[in-house]
């Protein structure tokens, strides 16, 4: 056999090349994976993003609803029935646009547990801590706030002057053996957790009652909207501390509600004639009724709570929320939150 060197130089020329070439390919395979993998993560966060985009505004759309059916009411009364507080039609998974919404609470049922309402509903169905009552916020304090009763009335009173705008010289001082504060600035509390600066309250107390209280309400708590816990601190001040008479009243109300029935007048004796002779009011019941503060309940409401959830309609995606609360009075968003 001949020995061809130019062919064996030839022939390993053209195997550099090949390997070159097939790295030259593996590299390029490899730099179109990253690529797409980038250009991949671009397009499912742009995704993401149109979706919360689309959740926030049908969410927005959901508020925006709520508070047209909202300024249709000409009632002197809001209760729980109106289409406002209670319509899966204008609030149960409404399609719009590309987006849905739902408008929706909770409420208490006169056998225990919670049922849902679509809707917005009632600021004051809460008690307000800058015009409360002493004796009502103090009753709210021992149950379900899990304070004693002499310790409750004396942060009830604190709260009470705290939220009134004090004087001076009252900051920082003690009061009946409960301070207040000087970090607490002086005015209404502008939220829930500016009462925690007034001394005799706990973290733990606030937590127990945060869901029964409100700053953006009024003094009178509404009774066609005010739910088993606000209704019994009412009674127990109706009722001079005692509970007699309250859990069975306090049902009876509820049934009442839950029939589509509507207090249209608080004064006098219009709950106990609202209720009507089927109610069977006993003796302590009526004295209940009768010890009401006409100065802490009504049956009408100026500020109203709603809770949004929207989401693109595909159900691909996460909700977005929205919380806010109407005054009606001023026409205004007095508390706006998102996620």
């Amino acid at each position: 056999m001949t020995w061809n060197g130019s062919w064996y130089c030839r022939a390993g020329n053209k195997g550099s090349i090949l390997i070159l070439a097939l790295w030259v390919i593996f590299l390029l395979a490899l730099l179109a994976v990253a690529v797409g993998a980038h250009i991949d993560g671009r397009l499912t966060a742009a995704r993401r993003m149109e979706q919360r985009m689309i959740g926030y505004y049908a969410a927005r759309s959901g508020v925006e609803r709520s508070l047209f059916i909202l300024g249709q009411d000409t009632n002197r009364w809001d209760a729980m029935t109106e289409p406002w507080a209670d319509s899966r039609k204008d609030f149960s998974n409404v399609v719009c646009g590309t987006g849905v919404y739902s408008v929706f609470y909770a409420y208490d049922l006169a056998e225990g547990g919670k049922g849902t309402n679509f809707g917005i509903w009632d600021e004051q169905c809460r008690i307000d801590l800058n015009k409360a009552v002493e004796g009502v916020l103090a009753s709210l304090l021992v149950e379900p706030g899990g304070m004693d009763p002499e310790t409750a009335l004396k942060v009830a009173k604190a709260v009470k002057i705290a939220g009134a705008k004090p004087a001076a010289n009252s900051v920082g001082q003690q009061m009946d053996n409960v301070w207040i504060d000087s970090r607490l600035q002086s005015g209404p509390f502008k939220s829930i957790a500016e009462v925690r600066w007034v001394k005799g309250m706990t973290d733990e107390t606030l937590e127990k009652i945060k869901d029964y209280v409100t700053v953006h309400g009024d003094r009178r708590v509404n009774l066609n909207t005010a739910g088993t816990v606000v209704m019994r601190a009412l009674l127990k001040q109706a009722g001079g501390g005692k509970s007699d008479g309250v859990e069975s009243l306090i049902r009876k109300i509820l049934q009442f509600r839950q029939s589509g029935g509507i207090f249209k007048a608080y004064r006098g004796n219009g709950l106990a004639e609202a209720l009507g002779a089927d109610a069977r009011l006993t003796a302590g019941e009526q004295n209940l009724i009768n010890g009401l503060d006409h100065s802490s309940v009504d049956v009408a409401s100026r500020h109203f709570r709603g809770h949004v959830e929207g989401s693109p309609a595909s159900c691909v995606g996460e909700s977005r929320k929205i919380d806010f609360i109407w005054d009606s009075n001023h026409h205004k968003i007095e508390f706006w939150h998102e996620e």
